[in-house]
């Protein structure tokens, strides 16, 4: 009897060892920065100063990362947290931080010439400097397209979303920073628990009888 319960109570704490490795393993690979126009600057005006703001998305201790940017002209950097080199002695802009950092802090705030002609495309991307970070930052690239006027349409995108100025549900145009984020694919995988509990209870209950 005292075999059998130890072997439904291993295999309740093996399901919950595999939740808890599903969980962090989900944590790790989503990205925790993300890229939006700054206030003011939902529309990138040719020959005009176009700003945006990359922040967490998530909580984390250490972040690093590349900027690059296409049809803009760098003119300067905010960085409330950590530093920010513009073309240091590696050609690349690199941005770096290594403290807690809170969830929607705003890690660098980048000004611009935009110096792409009426309709070119613009684009302001994130590139890890080492695979110890490429999951933070996979896929964060803001796009959009120059116009003539403060007034005209804008076309952009940030990370997978397809609409201007948004990246998923991490803000909006106006720059907003997110909230509290759940994780659905944990979630999921929490909804086993209770169910192995019970098979494990019902194992025991028959032996028993």
């Amino acid at each position: 009897m005292k075999k059998i319960i130890s072997m439904g109570i291993a295999s309740a704490v093996l399901s919950l060892t595999a939740v808890a490795a599903f969980a962090e393993a989900n944590t790790a690979e989503a990205p925790i920065v993300d890229i939006l126009p700054a206030e003011g600057s939902e529309n990138a005006v040719s020959g005009e100063q176009y700003v945006v703001d990359i922040f967490t998305t998530a909580e984390t201790q250490a972040i690093e990362f590349y900027v690059e940017w296409e049809g803009l002209e760098f003119v300067s950097a905010e960085t409330p947290v950590g530093t920010f080199k513009a073309n240091n002695s590696l050609g690349k802009n690199k941005y770096n931080a290594f403290k807690g950092i809170s969830e929607g802090q705003t890690l660098v705030t980048l000004t611009f010439t935009v110096t792409a002609d009426v309709g070119e495309p613009i684009s302001v991307s994130l590139v890890a400097s080492d695979d110890a970070y490429a999951s933070a930052v996979e896929g964060i690239e803001l796009n959009a397209v120059a116009v003539d006027d403060d007034n005209s349409d804008i076309s952009g995108d940030s990370g997978d979303s397809g609409e201007s100025g948004e990246s998923g549900d991490s803000g909006d145009a106006s720059g907003a920073k997110p909230g509290d984020k759940d994780n659905p694919g944990t979630g999921i995988a929490l909804a086993i628990v209770p169910a192995v509990l019970a098979g494990a209870g019902v194992v025991v209950a028959k032996k028993r009888k």
